[in-house]
């Protein structure tokens, strides 16, 4: 952790995991309420990299919700997303939500091993590299298919998709990849003005989406209508 002008900063590998930022919530507003605008029921909401806790306290922003499974790898991860006095503050206490269930494993097994559906499925990953090359096992095809197969018609996926004005690659091959998977996708991004920092995304349903047909069910501080 490293205090940045009163703001902190949770790091792991060497990379920032997440912060108590105004970029943050930009963040998570955007990988959170596109994906719930865009799905035609919001009420199971599946998070893989939830640690923080910032993106389940947007989900939990939908009084629809019922329920919410936040599934990370890294148990402290967790802890501090449940208990980091500043952390949980800033996510309103968002793992403890009655509604929510956090569960501490690896997201391909724990979405192999489960016979649940969800309406909604969040993939906020870091990207692999060689000091985690395991994670590249939530960007392969099976593991979209398998996406695919536990996503409730009408359900709708959101994958952030790392920096697309430093390695576009990355965005699009993730794009090819969940279209060989049977998704009908659509990219989208938010450029964060203070960092310089264009941060992709893609949407992925199994039903066509209108672009023009998505509306924001909730008013969001960032992600207003004119942004979306």
């Amino acid at each position: 952790m490293v205090d940045v002008e009163g703001e902190m900063w949770i790091y792991s590998n060497g990379e920032v995991m997440f912060s108590t930022t105004k970029e943050e919530d930009e963040y998570a507003e955007v990988i959170v309420h596109i994906p719930m605008a865009a799905a035609k029921s919001v009420r199971n909401v599946l998070i893989i990299g939830g640690g923080g806790g910032i993106t389940t306290r947007e989900a939990l922003r939908y009084e629809e919700v019922e329920s919410i499974t936040s599934v990370d790898i890294d148990d402290i991860m967790l802890h501090y997303g449940k208990n980091l006095d500043r952390l949980v503050e800033f996510n309103k206490g968002s793992l403890s939500h009655r509604k929510v269930r956090t569960v501490i494993a690896d997201g391909r097994s724990y979405v192999e091993n489960s016979l649940e559906t969800w309406d909604v499925i969040i993939v906020d990953l870091p990207e692999p590299t060689s000091k985690c090359p395991s994670l590249s096992r939530l960007f392969t095809l099976q593991f979209y298919n398998q996406l695919r197969d536990h996503l409730n018609p009408g359900g709708a996926i959101s994958i952030g998709c790392s920096t697309s004005n430093w390695m576009p690659e990355y965005m699009w091959s993730i794009e090819t990849t969940l279209k060989e998977a049977g998704f009908f996708t659509i990219p989208f991004h938010h450029f964060s003005v203070n960092t310089g920092v264009d941060w992709g995304y893609i949407l992925a349903t199994t039903l066509p989406v209108e672009v023009k047909g998505i509306e924001l069910k909730i008013a969001s501080d960032f992600l207003t209508e004119e942004r979306l």
